[in-house]
């Protein structure tokens, strides 16, 4: 074997030997996550609230090809699941269905400057449709909630709520 080729054969050795050591998408993807959603719904025509902030671990594991599955746990013990769709740095959420409770102050009178009211909680009925871009071990989802109130029937709809997820 001449110099040549003995050098040629290691760099390609070598050069093949880097490619094996990158991660794949798959198993920089998959994994264990903690979460935070936050946002916005306007309820009704008019009434805007801002969302409690939910929180809790999300496992994302490889199904097929470019699908996922995503499950969350809330930490007030709620579960929810979907499927995703990896496009290069795009994670595309199947729409799903899940329940969504909103607390909120409603103002009836002024007592001595200060406003009064009552707390309400109210359950919804909801649909989540969204994106996500990855970024290293974070993931920045922009979802959108709607649906209907459970019991009275008001529509609920948030544009702007975002989902952060970040590897543990």
């Amino acid at each position: 074997m001449s110099r040549f080729q003995f050098i040629t054969a290691n760099l390609v050795l070598i050069t093949l030997l880097g490619f094996a050591s990158c991660q794949s998408p798959i198993h920089t993807l998959t994994g264990e996550y903690s979460y935070k959603i936050s946002g916005q719904v306007n309820i009704g025509n008019t009434s805007t609230y801002v969302l409690n902030d939910e929180i809790g671990p999300l496992n994302i594991i490889h199904k097929t090809d470019s699908i996922y599955i995503l499950t969350f746990n809330t930490l007030n013990g709620g579960v929810y699941h979907t499927e995703a769709t990896l496009s290069g740095k795009e994670l595309t959420l199947d729409e799903f269905q899940r329940t969504l409770s909103v607390t909120y102050t409603e103002n009836s009178d002024t007592f001595i400057g200060n406003a009064t009211g009552s707390l309400y909680t109210d359950n919804f009925s909801i649909t989540v449709r969204g994106n996500g871009i990855l970024y290293d071990q974070t993931i920045i989802f922009d979802l959108q909630y709607s649906g209907k109130q459970l019991d009275k029937q008001q529509s609920l709809r948030g544009n702007n709520i975002t989902l952060i997820a970040k590897k543990n």
